[in-house]
């Protein structure tokens, strides 16, 4: 992944303090994870470890990427 700025949208902010997710640990996700498209400007992030997968969904734009919701499974 590139450098881009990474942006979150109050949606994000909201789910992270939710499922007590830290935002280091989405942007991890971003910059670690496995990429996969889903529409022209979406993409879903996703970085598997021992015990939970945390998922990331994100708009992409050339500058930035901004991310709408994050989750976590178990």
């Amino acid at each position: 992944m590139d450098e881009r700025e990474i942006y979150f949208t109050k949606h994000a902010l909201e789910r992270i303090v939710l499922r007590d997710i830290s935002p280091d640990e989405a942007v991890r996700a971003i910059r670690e994870g496995e990429r996969t498209p889903e529409g022209r400007d979406k993409a879903r992030y996703v970085l598997r470890g021992r015990r939970e997968t945390l998922i990331v969904i994100c708009r992409e734009y050339p500058e930035q990427v901004r991310v709408i919701t994050v989750t976590r499974r178990r």
